[in-house]
């Protein structure tokens, strides 16, 4: 078995059983596009850095890189935080804003 291929099954058990995931059932709402239901599609979270979400089946999962990683999208992977461009000030801001409560 080639190293691409142990990695790549290596991120698919670390993403399903590392962390707790809300399901979401609009994912249209949650910006996942329109895909072929056996393809995965990841996304970063709409409001944090340590967040991101796993598209599959019409369904969204909501998922956390483990300690202190962020996601990384342009490495579709959880890296280190001075390797992603992401800023939690910025999207604790929009979670603000989009709050129904004063």
């Amino acid at each position: 078995m080639s190293l691409k291929v142990s990695l790549l099954i290596l991120q698919f058990f670390a993403i399903v059983f590392a962390s707790p995931q809300i399901y979401y059932r609009e994912h249209r709402q949650m910006g996942c596009p329109e895909f072929n239901q056996y393809e995965t599609v990841h996304l970063p979270h709409p409001y944090d850095c340590h967040k991101y979400l796993t598209c599959l089946s019409k369904s969204v999962m909501e998922q956390s890189c483990p300690g202190d990683l962020h996601w990384n999208i342009e490495k579709n992977s959880c890296d280190y935080p001075h390797n992603v461009k992401c800023d939690d000030t910025i999207y604790f801001n929009r979670q603000i804003r989009r709050s129904r409560f004063p």
